[in-house]
Parts: C-alpha cells; structure tokens; sequence
C-alpha cells in the first residue's frame, strides 16, 4: 500500500530496487516484473523520448522570460539515464541561450537502485558505445560518487556550478503533496515509472491532477508510453495531450503540454545584505554568490566567526529523534547535504575537512529525553552511523572543521563583499531597497533583499513578532596534551566534546550557561571543562592539566529548539518592517547544530529569494518558519 499523502512513513529506510540483470546492462525488476528499458539501445530511447519529446534543445536556444533556471521533474528516476543524458544535453548545446542560467532536475524515486548494481549497468552501457562520451562519463562518476545514503527525503546535490540534482527518494505522490504551494512551476516532466500495467500507482489519475497542480502554460510532458489510461487520465487533468512517434519498434508515445498560467515564477532581484558573518551568514552568502548575486556580508566583528562560529574546532553531527517525523526528516537531510558539501569544498579549495569521525556517549544525550536504541536503528538503520551496545553511537563518517577557515572558503568569491566592523543600530526600506544604518545614520550597506543571519541583532529590533530567543554562552577550553594518556584520533563526545590533537594541544568544548556573554564566568568554566575531562579520561583530581586560552561564544536558540529559515511574513513582525518584508529574511537560532543546519538553511533562504525550487517539505518550511511563533500564540499554543 503506498504511504497517504502527507504523512512520512515510520522509518525512513528505503525498499530495495529488487532486481536482476537479464544480461548485462538489462536491468529487471522483480518487484514489478517490468524491464527498465525496452531497447537496446537505451542511451536512443532516452534522448527520443524525453529530450526531443519535451523539445529541450530548441526551448534553450530560447530567451526566456526572464533569466531563470530551467526546472524539470521526473517520475521514476531508476538508473539516473535520462538525467545524465539531459545534464549532458545542457553542457554540450551550442548556442543555448546565457538567460538559462541553471538546470535543476528533481529525480523522484521510491526504490533507488543499490549502487553496485548503478555501477554495473552503467559499465555495460558504457563499454557499447562506439564513441568516447568523457563528459557523460564526468556526470556519471559524479552521480555515482553521491550515491549512497539514499534514506528518504529531499537529497539536493549540485553536481556542476549550473547543473543541480534533487533525489527525493520516496512515495512520489506524497511528496508532491508535501511541495510548497508556492514553489516555482515545473518546465518539463519526464513520466518514466514502470508500465501501467504494472505499476498502476504513478499513473493514477490523483497523481497526474498533482502533476497539473505544479504545472503551468511553460510546461512540457513526455512519456514512452501510449496507454489509453495515460492519454486520458492526462486529459482529465487539464492537459493538452498528443500522441507522438514512438522510439524504433513503438508505434507511439505521449507528449503533453498545459495551457494554464499560474504566475508562479521565478523571482528578479540581483542583490543581497547579509547580515552576520557566522556559519549561517557566510552559507547563504555563498549560496546567493552562485546564483549570480551580488552580496554585501555585514558584521560587527573584526574578521569571521565573531560569534558562535568562532572556536577552533567544531564537530558535524547529527541530531537525531527518537520518531521519523518532519523534523527529524530535516535534520537528517541537512546533515547528509553538509556531509556532500564538505566533501565536495576540500576537492575544490584548499579546505580541510577532517572526516575521523565522532563516538557520542550517552552522557552527550538529553536525559530529559533519552534516545531509544531500538527506535533509532528503526528509524535509521545503520548507514550513517552504528549503534554501539545501548553505550555510544559512532557517527563514522563525522569529523571536524575549523569554522573561521570555512567562512573563508564560502565567501571567497568575488561576488561577495564583507565589511567587518560595522554595526547596524537600525533598518529600513525605501521602496526598492533595504538599507542598513549605524548609530550616526551612516549607510552600511543597501540591497534588494535582506537577510538578518545574527541572533543579536535579531533580538535587538524585536523583528519577529512573538519569537523569543535564549541565549546561552558556551567556553571551549585549549590544553596541552596530557603526558601518559593516548590521544584519540577521532572526536569523542561525553560531558565534552573532546577533538583530536592539534600542534601538541586539544580542544575541551563546551560548558553551556544560560546568560549572555560574560568574562566573570570564564575562568569557572574553564574549570569545569577540566573537571569534566578529568571524569572522562578517569583522571585523578590532581593530574596535571594546562588551560592555554578559551573561547567564550554565544549560540541561541528559539524556544522550540528549532532554527528559525525563511521570509517573513508582515503579520509575523512588527508595523515598523511590514513595508518590504517580502525582502526580508531570518537565518538564525541554530544552537549547537549550526554545521549541520546552516548549509541547507542557506540553500532554503536562496531558493526562496530567488523562487526556485526548495529542497524542503512544505510541513519542514512551516516548521522552521520565522512566523511560526506568531501563527501559535494566535492559536493559544505556548510554542
């Protein structure tokens, strides 16, 4: 039975493909008893039916309305041949027109093939052709190298500056439902799941009226097959639909387009203030400077990580639930896209990313609500980290960064413009632009849109209506390594977190005091840190311990625990920011998941600046948004 729409499953293990090769690069599947590709040449079938159905290379050589990312949606992802295909198509056309700025591609599938099995059929396919296809190969081993912790959920991969891959693995139909209803309109859908006859589910009727739903006058559809439920479940749903020449021994396949305009496209402004020069700040700074956007990256500090971002080390790990529910879905999501992007920023950059991993014992778990074993390895399995004997949870593919390195790695770009030292005492919008000002009215920085990336001064102007933040001060103590004690080479998390050595040192991190930042209470924290390292390492009272320096940060949290991501809303704030806030925006409120959040959180701010594609869930957006804490006192909810 397929999941009801709208609900996540309880687990968010995946259904295995279940197939065998009937020879090699044939592909079957015994769940649906149905082939992936009918031909024998598959790569043929492919461009025919969804590239030259859609029309794809002359609506490139097209000005579009407005310079925008080309959007397209398939259903039944299976071995990823059409959007290699497609991404090659992209890179290859000649005389493709600059406004198309970007291909997003949104692969929905329910039961992803295991990688070996990827690799194999694509080694077949591979080894006929007759010519060389380095650039397919590129896309192919990149596909491949982000194939793996396909749990369900949103998994955005960007695969190339301009080309941006959302695997949603998962019950389509649900997904689609879950889609937020302002998201921008699809350009061309692929239908590609297994025969009707088969695999009646994505062909229902409900689902191609969902397809409709998220469908407008620019929209394209193709599909190989030509089954009369198809051609007029279409129909019913608002499409114009045509019957087309099949590919080689099939007579015909369906084409369709929708003559309806829902004015639901992407958005034209070119510029940004970012406000905060933390982890939160410096991720949506970078994720504005790839879409073409000029950035202005405003803090009051004297260099990067003035604030919660600025110890010397900080762990990546996972938040985890004891239920499969949005929330849980999200952190998991964030933390699988840092995890690719990390990755991806070291091949790229001179970065170091530091994957040794992280055992987190069970005095590192909340005791006010202890995390079930049992549930966990229900909900999770054991892909992304191992459950060890109800002691410790090992998180083998976490590690650790330097986070002021990373801010500088993000905003390296020169289409980002940081301005350290400069604080804003207030905000406005003159009717195109926001500004921000200091105390002698001096202009900081102006911009179509802005985004407040700094839980203080989120505080400060009282922007959101009846969101409360609570600040917490944490110390990170540096020692000396200790003599006599063998060092671990991974992160272990206890009482403290305590990180691999660095130049004959490590790092103790952190004490967490309700209060805001005050230096009196350094020195007892400092303690404290020694203190709970010496119970960790069963040292006596009296070993000796030297504390080099400490980092004394400020991290804040909103009430629910949750960050707060996304625009906001004019009943949400006060009278004084109504005017604009189409333009305005929160990225803030992260607590102690800052590296496993902020990534995706700048993904969600730009694609909502921007109108694309979002790779959230619309019960995750609503979840996270600024507005929430409004919308739940006026329903009487505490939180």
């Amino acid at each position: 039975m397929p999941t009801p729409p709208n609900k996540l499953a309880a687990s968010f293990m995946t259904e295995p493909a279940m197939l065998n090769m009937i020879e090699p690069g044939k592909p079957r599947s015994e769940r649906f008893d149905d082939i992936y590709s009918s031909s024998d040449n598959p790569m043929g079938e492919s461009e025919h039916v969804f590239i030259d159905g859609n029309r794809l290379r002359q609506r490139w050589q097209v000005s579009p309305d407005h310079p925008r990312q080309f959007l397209i949606a398939e259903l039944g992802f299976g071995t990823g041949l059409n959007f290699l295909l497609t991404a090659r198509c992209w890179q290859q056309l000649e005389h493709r027109h600059p406004d198309w700025r970007h291909l997003h591609y949104v692969g929905y599938e329910r039961f992803p093939i295991d990688k070996s099995a990827l690799e194999e059929i694509h080694s077949a396919w591979r080894s006929s052709r007759s010519s060389n296809c380095a650039d397919f190969d590129s896309l192919l081993e990149q596909l491949l190298a982000n194939w793996r912790f396909l749990l369900q959920g949103i998994h955005r991969i960007r695969l190339t500056q301009d080309i941006t891959l959302d695997l949603v693995i998962g019950d389509a139909a649900q997904y689609l439902g879950l889609r937020p209803p302002y998201s921008p309109a699809i350009d061309a859908w692929y239908l590609d799941g297994f025969s009707p006859r088969v695999n009646s589910e994505l062909w229902q009727e409900a689902l191609l009226k969902q397809l409709a739903t998220h469908s407008d006058k620019h929209t394209s559809l193709a599909t190989y097959s030509s089954a009369g439920r198809v051609r007029r479940g279409l129909q019913a749903a608002g499409f114009d639909v045509s019957r087309s020449e099949g590919w080689q021994h099939k007579r015909h396949m369906i084409t369709a387009s929708y003559p309806e305009s829902l004015k639901r496209r992407q958005r034209e402004t070119q510029s940004a203030l970012v406000v905060g020069a933390g982890l939160a700040g410096c991720f949506t700074a970078n994720a504005l400077s790839a879409r073409g956007f000029r950035v202005t990256l405003i803090d009051g500090g004297m260099d990067f990580g003035a604030g919660a971002s600025g110890i010397p080390q900080l762990s990546l790990r996972l938040r985890l639930f004891n239920e499969a529910n949005s929330m849980a879905q999200f952190y998991l999501q964030s933390y699988l896209f840092t995890l690719r992007w990390l990755i991806q920023l070291q091949q790229d950059t001179n970065f170091e990313w530091h994957a040794c991993g992280i055992r987190q014992l069970t005095s590192a778990m909340n005791r006010r609500k202890p995390l079930n074993f049992e549930k966990l390895a229900h909900i999770y399995g054991d892909e992304v980290f191992t459950l060890e004997q109800g002691q410790s949870i090992w998180f083998r593919h976490g590690g650790w960064v330097n986070p002021v390195q990373l801010c500088q790695a993000l905003t390296a770009s020169a289409g980002i413009a940081p301005k350290f030292n400069s604080h804003i005492q207030r905000i406005e919008y003159n009717g195109s632009n926001w500004r921000c000002l200091d105390q002698n009215d001096k202009q900081l920085g102006i911009a179509e849109n802005l985004v407040l990336a700094s839980p203080p001064l989120v505080d400060q102007l009282s922007l959101v209506n009846a969101a409360k933040l609570e600040f917490t001060v944490g110390t990170s103590s540096r020692i000396t390594t200790i003599p006599g004690v063998k060092l671990n080479s991974h992160v272990e998390s206890g009482l403290r977190s305590v990180f691999p050595e660095q130049k004959q040192t490590q790092l103790i991190s952190a004490t967490y005091t309700r209060s805001r930042l005050n230096q009196a209470l350094v020195t007892e924290a400092s303690a404290e840190n020694i203190t709970a390292l010496r119970t960790m390492l069963n040292l006596s009272a009296n070993s000796p311990i030297e504390c080099l320096e400490n980092f004394e940060r400020e991290r804040a949290n909103p009430a629910d625990r949750l960050p707060m991501i996304g625009r906001l809303t004019e009943a949400a704030v006060p009278e004084a920011f109504r005017r604009g806030c189409e333009y305005l925006y929160i990225n803030t409120g992260h607590g102690s998941s800052g590296l496993a959040t902020c990534p995706m959180a700048g993904e969600i701010v730009a694609a909502q600046i921007t109108g694309e594609d979002l790779p959230a869930t619309s019960e995750q957006l609503e979840l996270l948004s600024p507005a929430r804490f409004w919308q739940r006192q006026h329903r009487g909810h505490k939180y």
